[in-house]
Parts: structure tokens; C-alpha cells; sequence
């Protein structure tokens, strides 16, 4: 890298970062620009300790950084990125393509209509609409006026009138959890890289005496046997559509080992922006 470049500096800075590594380096302006407190450099040996100190004695801190240089570089670093760039440069117009997400709760009164409102309001990620389904007529009574171009409030009876459910990327937000601002952001990230029809988390912080993770062997970003619903982005495509009965269903059971019958794939990734109960 030269040192003090704007811009320049090498490849893999980025690579590692976008496979969950953490990067200690020399300094370098274009990685101050590039990647805002996301590398860790420094400029003398007490410095340089002091960062190798905290990344290898300090676990959480160490996965707090790998997982922010990931976010970071797959929000705005990829190839993708750079090719939009270039064509933008030369008067090429071509609209990126972003998938739409249905956040979608089965609730029955106005107080769990409320909880997933805010959890639905904070979310970063900008391509989302809100699906809530009432249990009940006095529920659906009591927030039908919420009905809008990005909320849409129906009876159950009325939404299992149709078979098949319309949309391609359904996530269920369960009243009784915590879903942080980057929750489905960062769900929809793993879509730029697994060909999963199931993205969630296998592994993440509940509330039981104390916050704690639910397992002792943590699945991080990797391919496994199943997830739970309120944890799960649901991918439907060619081969794999959801009936809107069986979706209903799902609620009352909520792990998805079941939609192996499909031949789908469940890949789990972080365990942040998420605590259940």
C-alpha cells in the first residue's frame, strides 16, 4: 500500500474482513477512508501490543470487529458495488435490483401489534413491507386503520381465502422477541452468497436468568440441519413455494427441520441484533 494514498491499498484488507477476519495493519490513509475504525493499526510497538492485546485475549471484542468489518465491506464493498460505480462513471443507467422483504407476525391484541411495529420501524434495511395477521376480530378491529402501502393488516380467515403465498422473502417476528436494528439486514447479506432457502440463526443471546447464548457450540456461518422460525428469513423460488395454511402452522411449531421435505437448505450466520424471550 502507499501510505498516503486516498486510495489505494491492498485487496485482501477487504477479502479478510468479508470472510469474518479481523485485519491488523500498518498505517494507511486509504484504509482510514476505506474502512473507518474497522482495521486495527498502529504506530509504534506499545500500540501495536496494546490491539494485539485486546483482539486475542478479549473474545467479544474480537467478534464484535470481525463482525463489523464484514457487515461493512458486503454493504459497500463488493465487486457488484464497484461495477455500478464505473457504469454510473460512464453514463451507463441500470437500476440495482433489491429484494423485497415481507415482515410478517401473527398477533392477537393491540399490545403485540405495538411490540412488532417498533421492532419492524427500526429495522435498516430499507426494502421491507409489514404483514400483520389478527387472531381475532376484536384485534383486527383495532389496528385495521394501520392499513397502508407498506402495512398490511388482514384477518386470519381472510388471509388463508388464497392458497399460496405471493411474495418471494417472508420473516416472522415473534412478539415476545428482541430484534435489533440490523437484524434483517444482516440475514439478507448471507442471500449475496448461499444459495440457502433458509437464513437465520442457529446460534444467539436469550434471556433465561440472564442474557446467554441458547447452546454451547456455536454455528456461526455455516450450513445446518435446520432453524427456528423467529430467527429465519424463508426464501421461496422455483422448487420451494409455501402454502399460506402451512406458514400458519409453522408459527405453532416454529423450528423448520420440516421443510426438508423440499429439499431446501438452512444456512446460519451471526448471532447478533437478536435475543429471544
Amino acid at each position: 500500500s502507499v501510505v498516503n494514498s486516498e486510495t489505494m491499498c491492498s485487496r485482501r484488507v477487504f477479502e479478510c474482513l468479508a470472510s469474518y477476519t479481523p485485519v491488523v495493519s500498518t498505517y494507511s490513509r486509504a484504509i482510514e477512508n476505506l474502512l473507518p475504525n474497522l482495521v486495527q493499526m498502529g504506530k509504534n510497538e506499545v500500540e501495536y501490543n496494546k490491539v494485539l492485546s485486546d483482539l486475542f485475549e478479549n473474545e467479544n471484542f474480537y467478534n464484535r470487529i470481525a463482525h463489523l468489518g464484514y457487515r461493512y465491506v458486503m454493504e459497500n464493498h463488493t465487486f457488484g458495488q464497484r461495477l455500478e460505480y464505473i457504469l454510473e462513471k460512464v453514463n451507463v443507467n441500470i437500476e440495482a435490483e433489491s429484494s423485497k422483504v415481507t415482515i410478517w407476525s401473527l398477533i392477537k391484541d393491540i399490545n403485540e401489534c405495538e411490540i412488532i411495529l417498533a421492532n419492524y420501524k427500526k429495522q435498516k434495511y430499507q426494502y421491507k413491507e409489514l404483514l400483520l395477521i389478527c387472531e381475532n376480530e376484536d384485534c383486527y378491529t383495532s389496528i385495521s386503520n394501520l392499513n397502508s402501502n407498506q402495512i398490511k393488516v388482514i384477518a386470519i380467515n381472510e388471509f388463508l381465502e388464497q392458497t399460496y403465498l405471493d411474495g418471494e422473502i417472508y420473516s416472522y417476528m415473534n412478539p415476545e422477541n428482541f430484534y435489533g436494528e440490523n437484524y434483517i439486514a444482516d440475514l439478507m447479506l448471507a442471500t449475496k452468497y448461499t444459495n440457502a432457502e433458509v437464513i437465520g440463526k442457529k446460534t444467539y443471546y436469550e434471556v433465561k436468568e440472564s442474557i446467554v447464548l441458547n447452546c454451547e457450540k456455536e454455528y456461526l456461518n455455516q450450513y445446518t440441519s435446520s432453524l427456528d422460525l423467529d430467527t429465519s428469513l424463508i426464501i421461496q423460488n422455483r422448487k420451494f413455494k409455501l402454502k399460506r395454511e402451512e406458514l400458519i402452522e409453522l408459527t405453532k411449531k416454529n423450528n423448520l427441520k420440516s421443510l426438508t421435505k423440499y429439499g431446501v437448505k438452512f444456512y446460519s450466520t451471526d448471532k447478533y441484533n437478536f435475543i429471544k424471550n
